[in-house]
């Protein structure tokens, strides 16, 4: 099962976990949703 969640929720969640985002990409589905996929760093501190 997915649950579908908001762009901006999702990245906060990343961002808010440490992690910093390389790169981001959307596909599209059928829908009128997509997948976003991350490439997650995490950071140091």
């Amino acid at each position: 099962m997915s649950r579908i969640y908001s762009e901006k929720c999702v990245i906060d969640s990343c961002l808010n976990a440490n992690f910093s985002i390389g790169d981001l990409i959307r596909i599209p589905d059928k829908h009128g949703n997509y997948w976003l996929i991350l490439n997650l760093q995490k950071t140091t501190n």
